[in-house]
């Protein structure tokens, strides 16, 4: 089953404590915080520490808040299409999510689909395909 949600497009976002890369061609959707919020608990409840279990795993939630990566700052875009940087800055995205919980290596996720998204992608000059997804936690010890 897929969900329909809406974000803000937002170009080099500011992330206190990030990972320092090249921070400059970082491009995300923001993501309700209820969503992380409503399926970070279950994670919790059900996964990762459910009521039988004295000690467990904990979800740590994104430092940034609830997000969904279209470029991660590891690549740069080609100086071809660099004057589009920024082009469609605090866009409206409309995107959906599976409700069908994730994990990959120790990040708990939702499969998004966007065709918009893959759209900036391949205007930047990137391949389409992103393996696009909301970020619910990853697992702290």
């Amino acid at each position: 089953m897929w969900l329909q949600s809406t974000g803000k497009l937002i170009y080099t976002p500011n992330k206190p404590g990030a990972i320092k890369r090249n921070n400059k061609w970082w491009l995300v959707v923001e993501v309700d915080r209820s969503i992380i919020n409503y399926y970070a608990y279950w994670i919790n409840r059900q996964i990762i520490k459910p009521p039988w279990l004295v000690k467990g795993l904990i979800l740590q939630t994104p430092q940034w808040g609830g997000h969904i990566t279209v470029l991660d700052g590891r690549v740069d875009v080609a100086k071809e299409y660099q004057h589009l940087w920024e082009k469609y800055a605090d866009e409206s995205i409309t995107y959906e999510y599976s409700v069908e919980i994730e994990k990959h290596w120790k990040f708990w996720v939702l499969p998004v689909r966007c065709n918009r998204l893959n759209d900036i992608r391949e205007e930047l000059g990137l391949k389409r395909d992103y393996n696009f997804h909301v970020t619910i936690g990853r697992d702290a010890e």
